[in-house]
C-alpha cells in the first residue's frame, strides 16, 4: 500500500533533522587535531576546523532542493553518505506522487543511461583505436628486429665466411706442403730403387758370365740348380719391390655450417632487451647478454627428476641429471640445437660446508650454479660468500621473489642447482619460496637432508628441473 503525502513529508523532515544533527556532531569532531581522519571532506573544502565549519553552514543555509555536488558530505564524507541517501530516498518517493516529476525523474535517468552507454561506447571505440595503434606500432617493431636480426645474421655469416676462407687456405698450403714432402720422398726411393735393379741385373749378368748362379753368385750343380739357394740358373732373378707412389686425399675445404634455425625476430629481441623468448617450444627468459650468446633458463620448470638414479656421493660431472639434460632436453631444441654453445662450466665447492664440486665440465644444458643463482636473480653473492651459515641452511633475502619458478599449473615448485651440498650425497636448490637450500637435498629423490635424518617420515622430496643453456646469436 502506498503511502500518503503527509506521511512522506514528515518522514522527509525527520530524515533532513537527523541529517543535519549528525552533520553538527561529525563537523565538531574536526576541531580535535588528533582525529581529523574521522572523515575527510565535508563540504567543498576540508582539513581545518574553520574551512570544515564553513562547508558545514553553507550547506544548511541551502534549501533541500540544492544540487548535490557541493552539498555537506552527501557525495565524499563516509559519516554522512548513508544518511543523506536515506533523505534522497524519501525525496524521490515524495516526488513520484507527481507524475510529472516522476516522469521527469525517468527521463532523467533514461538520459542519465544513455549517457553511460554512449560513454562506454566512446571509452570502449578508443581503447580499440588504443589496441589497434598498439599492434600496429609492434608491428612496426617487429618488423625492425626482424630486419635488424637478419642484417646481424647476415653481417656476422660474412665475417664467419672469411674467417673460415683464410682458414682453408691456410689448410690448403699445409696439405700442398704435406703432399710435396712426400713426393720428393717417392723421387729418392724410385731413383734408389733403380739404382738397385741395375746393380742386380748386371750383377746376374756377371755370374752367368762366369758360369754362376745369377741369383748369389754361388757354383751351380751338374743339373744346373744352385747349391746355396737351391733355385735353378733359367729361373728369373728376383728384383727389388719397386716403391708405391704416395696417395694423398683430395682436399675439401670446410663449408660454412647452415644458420641455425631460430628466428630472426628472436635474435633481435634479445639483442633488444627483451626478457622473455619462445624457443623450441619452451618459453626462456634471458639472464645475460654476451658479445654474440645469451645466457637464456626456462621460464618455467619442466618435470620432476632425480639428481641422481641413486644415493651415494657423486658430483655434477657423473650425475644422471647432466647426461639427461644433455641428451634428450638437448635432442628436444629441434632446429635451435645448432644455436647452442658448448659451455665450459666450473663446479666449485659448496662456499659454507666446503663440499668439493668436482672437476670442470663442458655442457650444451646444464643448471645454474649457487653463485650464478645468486648473481642473475638479484645480487646475493656477497651474502653467501658471508658464509653467513643458518641453522636450516637456506639462504633468504630480499631477492627470493625473483627465484621462484612455476610449473604449467602455475603452483611454485622447487628446483635444482648443480654445485653441491652439505655433503656429497646431497645437491642445492631453490625451494618453492624463492630461498636457495644451501644445504642441499639427497641426490636421489631430493629429500630434504634435515627431515630425513630426524624423521622416518621421509619427505617426498619434490624437485623440477630448469635448465639452462648459451645461445649464439
Amino acid at each position: 500500500m502506498s503511502r500518503t503525502r503527509e506521511v512522506i513529508e514528515r518522514d522527509l523532515k525527520v530524515a533532513w533533522s537527523f541529517y543535519v544533527n549528525k552533520a553538527k556532531e561529525i563537523c565538531y569532531m574536526c576541531a580535535d587535531k588528533e582525529r581529523k581522519d574521522v572523515h575527510t571532506t565535508m563540504g567543498t573544502y576540508c582539513g581545518t576546523d574553520e574551512t570544515c565549519r564553513y562547508g558545514y553552514f553553507s550547506a544548511l543555509n541551502r534549501p533541500h532542493a540544492q544540487s548535490k555536488d557541493t552539498s555537506m558530505g552527501n557525495e565524499s564524507c563516509p559519516k554522512l553518505k548513508p544518511h543523506y541517501r536515506d533523505y534522497e530516498r524519501l525525496k524521490e518517493e515524495l516526488d513520484d506522487l507527481d507524475p510529472k516529476k516522476r516522469n521527469a525523474r525517468f527521463k532523467r535517468e533514461r538520459e542519465e543511461q544513455e549517457r553511460k552507454k554512449r560513454k562506454e561506447r566512446k571509452e570502449k571505440e578508443e581503447c580499440e583505436k588504443r589496441e589497434e595503434e598498439s599492434k600496429s606500432r609492434y608491428a612496426v617493431v617487429l618488423d625492425r628486429l626482424s630486419k635488424e636480426g637478419k642484417a646481424l645474421v647476415g653481417q656476422r655469416r660474412k665475417v664467419a665466411q672469411a674467417q673460415l676462407d683464410e682458414e682453408n687456405a691456410k689448410a690448403k698450403t699445409t696439405h700442398d706442403a704435406k703432399f710435396q714432402r712426400l713426393q720428393q720422398e717417392y723421387d729418392i726411393s724410385l731413383s734408389k730403387w733403380k739404382q738397385k735393379v741395375d746393380n742386380t741385373k748386371s750383377n746376374a749378368e756377371a755370374w752367368k758370365s762366369q758360369g754362376l748362379c745369377p741369383h748369389c753368385g754361388f757354383k751351380t750343380g751338374i743339373f744346373g740348380k744352385c747349391k746355396r739357394c737351391k733355385k735353378k740358373v733359367r729361373e728369373q732373378i728376383s728384383l727389388p719391390l719397386k716403391p708405391q707412389a704416395p696417395q694423398m686425399p683430395t682436399f675439401v675445404p670446410r663449408k660454412l655450417e647452415p644458420d641455425s634455425q631460430i628466428p630472426n625476430d628472436v635474435v633481435a629481441k634479445i639483442k633488444d632487451g627483451f626478457v622473455c623468448v619462445k624457443l623450441g617450444g619452451i618459453d626462456w627468459r634471458v639472464l645475460d647478454v654476451k658479445n654474440d650468446k645469451a645466457l637464456l633458463i626456462s621460464e618455467k620448470v619442466l618435470e620432476k627428476r632425480k639428481y641422481n638414479a641413486e644415493e651415494k656421493y657423486i658430483t655434477w660431472e657423473n650425475c644422471t641429471l647432466r647426461k639427461y639434460l644433455n641428451g634428450e632436453i638437448y635432442d628436444n631444441l629441434g632446429a635451435a640445437k645448432a644455436a647452442v654453445v658448448e659451455t665450459r662450466n666450473s663446479n666449485t665447492n659448496n662456499p659454507w660446508y666446503e663440499t668439493n664440486g668436482g672437476s670442470a665440465t663442458t655442457d650444451k644444458v646444464f643448471l645454474l650454479s649457487l653463485d650464478e643463482v645468486c648473481r642473475y636473480f638479484g645480487d646475493s653473492t656477497g651474502y653467501l660468500n658471508k658464509k653467513h651459515i643458518t641453522s636450516n641452511g637456506w639462504l633468504e633475502d630480499s631477492y627470493k621473489n625473483a627465484r621462484i619458478a612455476k610449473d604449467s599449473k602455475g603452483e611454485t615448485r622447487d628446483w635444482w642447482l648443480r654445485s653441491p651440498g652439505q655433503h656429497g650425497d646431497l645437491a642445492t636448490y631453490v625451494s618453492s619460496y624463492g630461498g636457495v637450500v644451501v644445504r642441499g637435498s639427497f641426490v636421489d629423490g631430493g629429500e630434504d637432508a634435515l627431515r630425513r635424518a630426524r624423521s622416518t617420515d621421509y619427505y617426498d622430496g619434490i624437485v623440477y628441473v630448469r635448465p639452462a643453456l648459451w645461445l649464439k646469436l
